[in-house]
């Protein structure tokens, strides 16, 4: 036998093989499947998209959806899901010209960005696509939802061509960059994509030169004679236009050069200071004097033009200083045509409150209108999405007048109008902002479209002279809805059970809940759904605020350790109404408009108590439990505050509070903090083993930056103004220590990180969030100014971070999830299991990089996936589970590798689960892992199936589909020869059978012969699975009666089933009468009538049958009184 050879070298090799055998054995981790899948679809009906005028006409673009067009008596019948419409009006009188309508071809839809009138009349819309687009002989195709077309109409209507553009990028999240077109009629010249410049022949659209720039957004061009201008904003330093180079970063341009983009000259906006400044051009347009017009938003402090000839400061600048860091500022300026003498350059005051930390042209955008022959002009500001305030909001445009916002608690996005001469001063004509509204003008006349609500608007036409109104135009229903905000959290006592809530729009369902709230009219809807995804009851606060709470984590919601749930909800007007499972109502009133509610329901829906938050200005709250089952609000609000014995006085400044209640909810403490900062972005409450509460936290610094004081403790400010927060509080509310990672920030820093979301892992904090980048190409700085290396240093902005922090505020780790394609798909929350594992689902595209290495995902539409890290941020395993950039996903663990999930989809299945997909909201909860509850419940819409009506159509041609939501093993048998069955497993079928089986969700289709007989006939579907789950029978009712014409199925379903007080019966069928009989067959109770509800409070506790007569059946069920 061989001599065993033992060495401490040797050893450390064996030692680093396991090691290595361990790391890779936990990384190749298999992720669970996915065993649970429950969505909420809405219809997306008819949308107004686009209102363009010219001197004589008025255009309307829009998208036509489930055939709706729903104004002016117009009718189409889809053939894509999202068919084009565009409608030609007279500006004088309203009176329509002709209406045009473009198919996607099947399930294609088109989605139109923008149009264009040239002097002729004739009419460009760019348009992103998927599907197919015929235009005469052309037909183009795309399975891209980012590739687009260029089409052209002539003034009758006429399509002329098409030109498709692949890949046509978004800039900002699914949006797209600005574009611009100009015609010399020969030739069109079209920006597109941010980076794109396109030359088409005007005849037949084909392309001549597709140019496209690096690192730069194109936003604008104009054309004077032989030469074309260009436009825009860089996005890093050292931008080349063949002979003219632009080396600043986030710096305004305009270029000049020949139509064939040979530039030559060019002129920038240059900024005073290098913090957070950032500048653009965002539109150009020729004269009638001969001149150029340029117009566009800068940040911070004052800007200079530097032209051909030199360096231009404001000839007109109503700042006395610029003493606010991030305020956003509009400019107006003109140049002769050879970008070298300045005749003017003027500036506004700033023309927001909240902070601004990019020019994003989804956000901010300009259009200048040259009209007359005398060198006049007007500008149309687009400003979308400005935080709300209680203050109003006035600012000096750069024409010299003022401009005045009314206050208000939501966001709002406004459109102002402004007459310039042309000295590029106010002299005459109609100036005016419209709150909520979008406006277009011409020289002659102007419009102004209330389109809040997509779906739904209302367009009036004004004469420019005198602003008489001239005509209008309205739809003002629609067959659309929305969910949004939503929030859910597991059972602990039944863990397969889930909370759920989201705030609901239009028309409806909600897990069976039918709901029609009205066009931009919201209500939150709670529900508690059970392992098969039907809902156990469900309550709703209705008239609620769309407004953002506080936090990424959507912490308006949450749950305590005995199953109750909590949350927060605005109350929109002067009143909301809540009810709960039971009926019981309860009406918040206030007559300031301005208050919240706070409720707290108990598992079974029923409420334990509310209160009423009444504040003079805006508050945002986060809502947390300790594991004693009390409760607190975490916040901020501007003006006053009262809760219960509760106040924050007025003494203007931004307060941030905390209130601890009771599990009965009565306070035990509540505290506030005055002026500590202009406000918090971010307020994470979070709880470690003794319940002692930590608020990790972004404040939003004063230009001075100066120290944060929570009473006695003063935590210290960083130079720049940058900070992230840790504090932890006492027993009476009192911070007792805080901790800035970003105090010892050099000057001139702009990285640095904040937090979305933090949890206690029983030892230390778990803190997942985004690192801000800036000019420096090597690194970021994480917390505790820590040197995170910058892999793809074209990447500057919210890198996905995760770090884990100490009670006293030490950093034991922290690890950046860096990705190639900058995105904010972190904006979500974090979960951990009960072995301290970190569970994510959120949003990534491209290359990210995970503990060094990189993963490849969808370069274009990006994707979601569920990320599972260990205790030491290392990855364990990720799944790919949907496709999209859309903001908060959520994740919620049910214990390891059991995990919801939430989230909104566009597309068409979410793994093998198909979505039905209307091109509206695709809310959906998934669950991976294996629930330990089982069950087999037949569903249609929502609601357990009981009952259905066949029809009785020649040829055999009867079957009704539904779905089987189970997770055994199952067999589905028909007790009559007539009703076969058949099923489909995601993609596995099988063929009509009297028994069929499988294993899992699956969708079985009843099939029923013609009835020939003259009788109805009656068949029963027996359901059984293994797991000691409940076999299910559906009762099929088939008529004697020959359909002349094709029938449809009916379907009954009597719900909640068990129940208490009343019995709801859902059915498309007249309903006649209702009888109840005991199983001895005693007649008990009967109503006649056409209602769908009977009173069963009087009934005593059991087993039922209740019998209903239709117009077309007589149907049986049973059902439970509790």
């Amino acid at each position: 036998m061989p001599p065993k050879i033992y060495s401490l070298q040797i050893s450390k090799f064996a030692l680093f093989i396991f090691l290595l055998f361990c790391f890779q054995e936990n990384f190749a981790q298999t992720a669970p499947d996915n065993s649970r899948f429950i969505q909420l679809n809405t219809i997306k009906g008819s949308r107004l998209t686009l209102v363009e005028s010219s001197d004589n006409y008025v255009y309307h673009v829009g998208t036509i959806n489930n055939s709706e067009v729903g104004f002016e008596g117009f009718s189409a019948k889809n053939i894509g899901v999202d068919d084009l419409f565009i409608l030609k009006s007279s500006a004088n009188n309203g009176t329509n010209s002709w209406f045009e309508t473009f198919d996607a071809g099947n399930g294609g839809k088109i989605n139109p960005k923008s149009i264009f009138v040239d002097a002729n009349e004739n009419v460009y819309v760019f348009a992103q696509f998927q599907g197919s687009v015929k235009v005469g002989n052309s037909t183009i195709t795309s399975s891209n939802l980012t590739d687009a077309f260029l089409m052209k109409l002539d003034s009758n209507g006429v399509s002329q061509w098409i030109s498709y553009l692949p890949l046509g990028t978004a800039s900002y999240n699914n949006t797209v960059a600005k574009t611009k077109l100009v015609t010399d009629g020969t030739h069109v010249f079209f920006v597109y994509g941010g980076n794109h410049l396109l030359k088409i022949n005007n005849n037949d659209g084909n392309v001549i030169y597709n140019n496209t720039y690096d690192n730069v957004e194109l936003k604008s061009l104009a054309l004077s004679n032989q030469n074309l201008y260009l436009a825009g904003a860089t996005m890093n330093a050292g931008v080349n236009f063949g002979s003219e180079f632009i080396n600043e970063s986030y710096v305004g341009f305009v270029l000049k050069g020949d139509k064939d983009a040979n530039f030559a000259s060019s002129l920038k906006t240059s900024p005073d200071g290098f913090y957070q400044v950032f500048s653009d051009v965002s539109d150009i347009a020729t004269s009638s004097d001969g001149s150029l017009l340029l117009t566009g938003f800068y940040t911070r402090s004052e800007i200079k033009l530097i032209t051909e000839t030199g360096t231009t400061s404001f000839t007109y600048n109503p700042n006395a200083n610029y003493d606010n860091l991030t305020r956003l500022y509009n400019f107006v300026a003109k140049v002769d045509l050879d970008l070298g003498a300045v005749s003017f350059f003027r500036t506004s005051t700033s023309i927001n409150r909240e902070g601004v930390f990019n020019i994003r042209t989804d956000y901010n955008s300009s259009k200048l209108i040259p009209y007359g022959t005398s060198g006049d002009f007007k500008q149309v500001n687009y400003i979308i999405n400005r935080l709300g305030s209680t203050l109003v909001t006035s600012f000096t445009n750069p024409n010299g007048t003022s401009t005045t916002l009314p206050a208000s608690l939501e966001a709002q996005s406004y459109t102002s109008l402004l007459a310039y001469n042309k000295q590029g001063v106010y002299e005459s004509g109609i100036q005016l902002a419209q709150v909520g509204f979008r406006m277009s003008a011409s020289g002659k006349g102007y419009t102004v479209t209330d389109n809040n609500n997509v779906r739904v608007f209302s367009t009036s036409g004004f004469s420019a002279d005198n602003s008489n109104l001239l005509w209008t135009k309205q739809k003002s229903n629609s067959i659309g809805g929305s969910f949004s905000k939503q929030f859910q959290k597991h059972l602990k006592s039944e863990k397969s059970d889930v909370f759920f809530t989201a705030l609901a729009e239009g028309k409806g369902n909600f897990f069976g809940k039918e709901f029609e709230n009205g066009q931009n009219i919201f209500t939150r809807y709670v529900t508690r759904l059970t392992a098969d995804g039907t809902s156990k009851w469900t309550a709703s606060f209705q008239n609620a605020s769309n407004a953002d709470e506080l936090n990424i984590a959507q912490d308006f919601a949450t749950t305590d350790k005995d199953d109750n749930f909590y949350f927060v909800a605005g109350v929109k007007g002067n009143s909301s109404l809540f009810a709960d499972s039971e009926g019981n109502s309860t009406n918040f009133v206030t007559t300031s408009g301005n208050a919240k509610a706070f409720v707290k329901l108990d598992q079974n829906g029923k409420l334990l108590w509310s209160k009423q938050i009444n504040q003079s200005g805006v508050s945002k709250t986060a809502v947390a439990t300790d594991k004693s089952g009390n409760v607190y609000l975490v916040g901020q609000t501007e003006g006053s505050l009262d809760l219960d014995n509760f106040n924050i006085p007025s003494e203007g400044g931004v307060s941030m509070f905390v209130v601890k209640l009771s599990s009965a909810g009565n306070i035990i403490y509540s505290k506030y903090y005055k002026n500590v900062a202009n406000g918090f972005y971010v307020l994470n409450p979070v709880f470690d083993n003794q319940d002692n509460l930590y608020v990790f936290s972004e404040p939003m610094s004063p230009s001075d930056a100066p120290d944060y004081v929570f009473g006695s403790v003063v935590v210290p400010s960083g130079v720049n103004g940058i900070a992230h927060l840790m504090l932890k509080f006492d027993n009476t509310g009192n911070v007792i220590f805080g901790k800035n990672f970003y105090a010892n920030a050099p000057e001139g820093n702009l990285s640095y990180a904040w937090p979305n979301d933090v949890h206690f892992d029983g030892a230390d904090f778990i803190v997942s969030g985004n690192y801000y980048g800036d000019s420096d190409a090597s690194r970021y700085l994480g917390l505790d100014m820590a040197q995170i290396p910058k892999v793809y240093s074209g990447t500057n902005l919210y890198v996905p971070f995760v770090a884990k922090v100490s009670t006293s505020g030490n950093v034991v780790w922290q690890k950046s999830l860096e990705s190639n394609n900058s995105n904010t798909g972190n904006y979500t929350n974090i979960d951990l299991d009960e072995s301290k594992n970190i569970y994510m689902y959120y949003s990534v595209r491209d290359k990210v990089r995970f503990n060094g290495t990189e993963y490849s995902f969808n370069a274009t539409d990006g994707n979601k996936i569920l990320l599972k890290l260990d205790t030491n941020g290392n990855l364990v395993y990720y799944k790919i589970a949907d496709k999209g950039m859309y903001y908060f996903p959520l994740v919620d663990v049910i214990e390891n590798d059991k995990v919801n999930v939430s989230g909104y989809s566009v597309e068409q299945n979410f793994l093998n689960y198909k979505i039905n997909n209307q091109n509206a909201t695709n809310l959906y909860l998934a669950t991976f892992g294996t629930l330990d509850q089982k069950y087999l419940t037949p569903l249609n819409n929502y609601l357990t199936l009981t009952n259905v009506a066949m029809p009785n159509n020649p040829q055999n041609a009867n079957s009704f589909e539904f779905d089987l939501v189970n997770n055994v093993d199952w067999t589905a048998t028909s007790d009559q020869n007539w009703l076969g069955l058949s099923a489909i497993k995601l993609s596995k079928s099988k063929s009509a059978l009297n028994t069929i089986s499988g294993s899992g969700d699956s969708k079985l289709t009843l099939i029923a012969e013609t009835n020939n007989s003259g009788n109805s006939r009656f068949a029963s579907v027996i359901i059984n699975g293994d797991g000691g789950v409940d076999s299910k029978t559906i009762v099929v009712t088939q008529t004697g009666v020959l359909a002349n014409q094709e029938a449809k199925t009916f379907v009954t379903v009597i719900y909640p089933n068990p129940t208490s007080e009343i019995l709801n019966i859902q059915t498309e069928q007249k309903i006649s009468k209702i009888e109840i009989y005991d199983l001895s067959g005693k007649l008990l109770k009967s109503t006649v009538g056409s209602g769908k509800t009977i009173k069963v409070a009087d009934l005593a506790k059991g087993l039922y049958v209740i019998k209903i007569y239709s117009d077309k059946n007589i149907i049986d069920s049973k059902f439970i009184k509790n």
